[in-house]
């Protein structure tokens, strides 16, 4: 009398080959939204050549400072 192989190695086997198709398509599809970010990004030397924060003078009607607003630095652009 065979005895009767159990179908339990087959369908993990497939379901293995399935789980690592999935994870497959998934690192695929993060790479290609990640190549896609990063070409929509300016980049670094751009952002360095900018112009940095600075401090907003606030005037009254009559041409008088009232109040001046910044940040972490005091910063007041001169003109060379």
């Amino acid at each position: 009398m065979a005895r009767r192989r159990s179908a339990w190695p087959r369908w993990l086997g497939l379901a293995a080959i399935v789980v690592v198709l999935l994870l497959l398509g998934l690192a695929v599809a993060l790479g290609i939204a990640t190549l896609g970010l990063a070409s929509r990004t300016p980049s670094l030397t751009g952002l360095m050549r900018g112009v940095p924060a600075q401090t907003t003078v606030i005037y009254d009607s009559a041409g008088h400072s009232i109040a001046e607003l910044h940040g972490a630095i005091d910063r007041v652009i001169v003109p060379a």
